[in-house]
């Protein structure tokens, strides 16, 4: 049943076994998975059904303290029901198993579970997301049935991997019969979760606090609570729950908002390329191809021997198809644009990037000529993505601001240190050279576009609520409970130790069906549900 939260008499109380904090993938994957149980559950949703009714602005960071790069949240970007899949490209794999091991070249890596313990929750969440069989993720087995197929690459250098594309990408919009009618679900619109409340002398967390539309707040008495809100506002929940334990729930250690990570990219211009066996490694959504009606397309990603022996993180690559152009082009528009006014300023960057390939730009502008464009090849540009390292110091912090819910915001601190770059070089170096790019072009205008911040995040939140069964290195143990709180659970991208380089949203859908079966077999909420004063 689908709630708005304006209905809900001011100052009221809620009752459910289990309340689920956020209506995104992992908050949606739970109550599926929580459907075939006896519990009730509440879903309370910060967003409306609609992009109409979104929530907009509260999920916003404010600049980090002393850090040389700062990611912000956008602020005009709508949230609702759905939450990040109303806005991805719906694109899905599940972590590679160099993701799961601890490398001793990347400080804080490893899974306190593997891919064996995962596997059958991967079945369940390729059904959940509409997609096909798992054998598709392996390049030989799509081979025979590929229009185009993968590239013969050095097997010690790159390994190809196949990614899935969701048909139906909004989750809310794909199960949206079971949220409107599903057993004993309820769910909660355009209520945003200000804090968890402790229940003094215990290890339990009593209610969650509640601010709803026209200021009307609520409380919510639940048996189990799980944070599915993202990695910045899960860690801001927890940071701000501090009426009984002063650092936060679950922060005895220090790390709630530590261990930041994102998957950064940066798109490459290569001018015109002639190179037709990339398709099957450019992402169109468009024009995927189809293996057994699941669409596919591909990437290249360093090997995990390459990885282990030069120890480097990770990084993947693909093609975009791009009218021919190149860095000296692509950075000549942007002086002129920011001549106007139109973007911010950055001249250095830009002439820098013009110097790179300066000797090409001119016939690549003759070939725009109105003339020459009806025989143009196409163009490609080369994206890259990077692997970011746990690091303690990339974190969420409490800000001394405050929102119309009386929150404070979080504050984000975030930057790839000069051994990542350098690391990140060395593996872009090795992909150019085996694709027989111009490796010292490409290495070069990569390292311009970081020093220019010229580049972009795929808003996976990761690390800020570790997995790790020790709790002197995590936030959650393996079954994602918070260490020191018997009954709150954290789900999503936030519990990822280590990034990898693949879309999360397949594992945490299984993370999150994993989570429900063990959740199944816990105590529901007590009969008489202690009387909390919330803050």
């Amino acid at each position: 049943m689908l709630l708005d939260s304006h209905d809900l008499p001011p100052s009221g109380t809620l009752e459910a076994d289990v309340c689920i904090v956020g209506g995104g993938a992992a908050g949606i994957a739970l109550a599926l998975g929580l459907q075939d149980s006896s519990l009730s559950v509440v879903v309370v949703e910060g967003g409306g059904r609609t992009a109409t009714d979104a929530n907009r602005g509260t999920y916003c960071a404010v600049p980090g303290r002393g850090a040389r790069c700062t990611l912000g949240v956008e602020p005009s970007k709508g949230w609702f029901l759905g939450g990040n899949t109303n806005t991805w490209a719906g694109n899905c794999r599940p972590l590679d198993e160099p993701d799961y091991e601890a490398r001793p070249w990347m400080p804080n890596s490893g899974w306190p579970i593997g891919s064996d313990e995962l596997r059958p929750y991967y079945e369940r969440a390729q059904s959940v997301l509409g997609l096909g069989d798992l054998r598709w993720y392996d390049p030989e087995e799509c081979r025979p049935h590929l229009e185009h197929p993968p590239l013969d690459v050095d097997p010690s250098l790159l390994t190809t991997r196949m990614v899935h594309i969701c048909p139906v990408l909004s989750l809310a919009e794909r199960h949206g019969e079971t949220l409107e009618t599903g057993r004993d679900l309820q769910v909660l619109l355009r209520a945003e979760a200000v804090r968890l409340a402790a229940d003094p002398g215990t290890d339990r967390v009593a209610a969650l606090e509640i601010f709803g539309a026209g200021g009307r707040r609520c409380r919510l008495v639940a048996g189990t609570f799980v944070l599915c809100a993202g990695g910045i506002e899960n860690a801001r929940i927890l940071l701000d729950s501090a009426d009984v334990r002063p650092e936060g729930l679950g922060n005895e250690h220090d790390l709630v908002g530590r261990h930041f990570m994102e998957h950064w990219w940066v798109d490459i211009p290569l001018g015109s390329w002639h190179e037709s066996d990339v398709a099957l490694y450019q992402f169109d959504p468009r024009g995927p191809q189809r293996v057994d009606d699941t669409a596919v397309w591909a990437q290249l990603a360093l090997s995990p021997e390459l990885m282990r022996r030069e120890q480097l993180p990770g990084i993947s690559v693909w093609f975009a198809s791009r009218r021919p152009a190149t860095a000296s082009i692509v950075a000549a528009k942007m002086l002129a644009l920011s001549a106007r006014g139109r973007v911010p300023p950055d001249p250095i960057t830009d002439l820098r990037l013009i110097g790179t390939d300066a000797v090409d730009a001119p016939r690549h502008l003759l070939r725009r000529l109105p003339r020459n464009r009806r025989t143009l090849a196409d163009g490609y540009s080369l994206l890259v993505q990077v692997e970011q390292v746990s690091h303690p110091e990339n974190r969420v912090q409490l800000s001394e601001r405050l929102d119309a819910a009386d929150r404070h915001l979080p504050e984000l601190s975030v930057r790839l240190t000069p051994e990542e770059r350098r690391a990140h070089e060395r593996g872009l170096e090795v992909v150019a050279t085996e694709l027989g790019l111009n490796t010292a072009r490409l290495v070069q205008q990569m390292r311009l576009m970081f020093d220019g911040r010229r580049c972009g995040f795929f808003w996976h939140h990761m690390g800020t609520t570790r997995i790790d069964d020790d709790p002197t290195r995590g936030v959650v143990d393996r079954n994602c409970r918070v260490h020191g709180v018997s009954n709150l659970f954290v789900l999503g991208s936030a519990v990822f130790p280590s990034g990898g380089t693949g879309p999360p949203t397949l594992s945490i859908v299984a993370l999150a069906l994993r989570l429900a079966e063990h959740l199944v077999g816990r105590p529901a909420r007590a009969s008489q549900p202690p009387e909390v004063e919330m803050p």
